[in-house]
């Protein structure tokens, strides 16, 4: 599907999307905190994570990104993006 022919929902979802990936990368390198990614939430969002359970809402969001992947960043960990679907 060519850009020209993806309606405005779908361009906004990639274009997120893709600044999500790139805060990732930018976070992969130390240039960003794990809690950065909590800009993408909602104030009322509830956000499950398999090991750590339900977090709701973006402060709490917050403080669990940085608290669960605290150690990571520089220690070989990375998020690489593989694909992506819209």
């Amino acid at each position: 599907m060519t850009s020209a022919s993806k309606t405005s929902i779908e361009k906004e979802a990639l274009e997120t999307y893709e600044r999500f990936v790139a805060l990732r990368d930018e976070i992969d390198v130390g240039k960003k905190r794990w809690s950065d990614l909590a800009d993408f939430f909602t104030e009322d969002a509830a956000y499950i994570d398999p090991a750590w359970g339900r977090i709701e809402g973006q402060k709490a969001i917050r403080e669990f990104f940085e608290a669960s992947m605290a150690g990571l960043t520089g220690h070989g960990w990375s998020t690489p993006e593989n694909w992506t679907m819209v």
